[in-house]
């Protein structure tokens, strides 16, 4: 669901990172069907932004 919903609003991420929401933003949330239709395979493709930045702070942190 965290995967849909970010693909409905990347927008309103900070560095295309679904962890990082801009203060205030009102996001849409999407149906049900929507959230299914999202391929495992899509997933990591969708938060690509998020996965760079977690490696790159592990890679910081050594």
């Amino acid at each position: 669901m965290l995967v849909a919903l970010y693909c409905s609003n990347e927008g309103a991420f900070v560095g295309k990172n679904m962890n990082r929401l801009h203060f205030s933003q009102i996001l849409s949330i999407p149906y049900a069907d929507s959230a299914r239709s999202i391929s495992n395979a899509e997933g990591p493709q969708c938060g690509a932004g998020t996965i760079q930045e977690f490696q790159g702070l592990q890679q910081y942190l050594g």
